[in-house]
């Protein structure tokens, strides 16, 4: 029997990917510092973080074969816990794995590591990753300990997916949050094409890598690139343009002021550059084939965004929202 060890299991992904191994006959173990927000039939929970001492004693007394790294914490900011969390942590659990002699690892990575202005990224192409933004960063880093991880310990079969923008299944991607705002600022003369991911196209992805175990980097993301103004209009989010020269280390999410500590969940420079990737390899390696195209999937998104908005909004959040437009262009003027 399969045991396979997910990391950040409370979270929706390691969720969905836990049901799905414990009803396929898998023995499961789920490990992160929250608790499952209800209990879950077929897996064994382990509250603890990943920088535990043992952990490389508990992976081979337990014969985990399989680990699902889901444990990344997408923070703007720049912290020692979020660091320790993300890059520190899975420096941790790498090196755990190859104590253990674990089979198979998966990481879960993300299209921004090929940084703004990529354009068909294969696999192979060099990272541009030059943000300020900490999930940003840290994701190249963890990417380069996986490239030499792999190089060290090449009987350990190393799985990547690069997803695009994962959208749906109350996954707190950065284009999720980004689109769920009550004005989204974009850059003016900007409108870039970005691909998007419908989260069972991410889920169904996932688990078939847990199943065949492939071996290898993989870009995976819906047919179809969708401009970021048809994506705002679709989801009814009002956008408000900004002077590229005026958003330089500006600060701002509306609703909340210019002069406050938040800052956009998506970086400036991926509202002002296209970012795209080639998905050719997975398509042969993978037989990766999307249940749903980039427009299907925002559409859907949109839908349940604006059922979300409906149980939520009212009259006093749209008077606030409209205070801080003008506040904001106000704002920009001085610049």
């Amino acid at each position: 029997m399969k045991t396979l060890l997910i990391t950040g299991v409370a979270g929706p992904l390691g969720r969905r990917i836990a049901a799905l191994a414990a009803e396929s006959g898998m023995r499961v173990l789920g490990m992160d510092v929250t608790p499952l927000p209800r209990p879950a039939p077929g897996i064994t929970f382990i509250q603890s973080d990943i920088h535990n001492p043992l952990l490389g004693d508990f992976l081979k007394a337990e014969g985990v074969d399989t680990i699902l790294h889901g444990a990344f914490r997408w923070r703007k900011r720049r912290g020692e816990a979020i660091f320790e969390n993300n890059v520190l942590g899975t420096a941790t659990l790498l090196e755990a794995a190859a104590k253990a002699q674990v089979e198979h690892i998966i990481f879960p990575s993300s299209s921004f590591i090929y940084g703004p202005g990529a354009l068909g990224a294969s696999e192979e192409t060099p990272f541009q990753v030059r943000s300020r933004y900490a999930f940003v960063r840290h994701l190249r880093s963890i990417e380069l300990l996986l490239r030499g991880f792999r190089r060290q310990t090449p009987d350990i079969v190393l799985t990547v997916l690069r997803f695009a923008h994962i959208l749906g299944g109350g996954y707190p991607s950065p284009l999720t949050r980004y689109l769920a705002l009550p004005v989204a600022p974009t850059l003016a003369g900007h409108n870039p094409l970005m691909q998007v991911l419908h989260f069972d196209d991410a889920i169904s992805t996932l688990f078939r890598a847990v199943l065949e175990r492939p071996d290898g980097i993989f870009n995976i993301a819906a047919p179809e690139p969708q401009a970021l103004y048809a994506m705002l209009h679709v989801c009814r989010t009002p956008r408000i343009d900004a002077p590229s020269l005026a958003v330089q280390g500006l600060r701002w999410t509306p609703g909340v002021g210019p002069k406050t500590k938040t800052i956009l969940p998506i970086p400036w420079e991926y509202l002002r550059d296209s970012l795209t990737m080639s998905t050719q390899k997975a398509v042969k390696d993978l037989g990766f084939k999307p249940a749903h195209s980039g427009e299907e999937t925002v559409k859907i998104f949109a839908e349940n965004l604006a059922q979300q908005r409906n149980a939520t909004f009212s009259h006093r959040l749209a008077r606030q929202g409209a205070k801080e437009i003008t506040r904001f262009l106000q704002y920009l003027h001085k610049k």
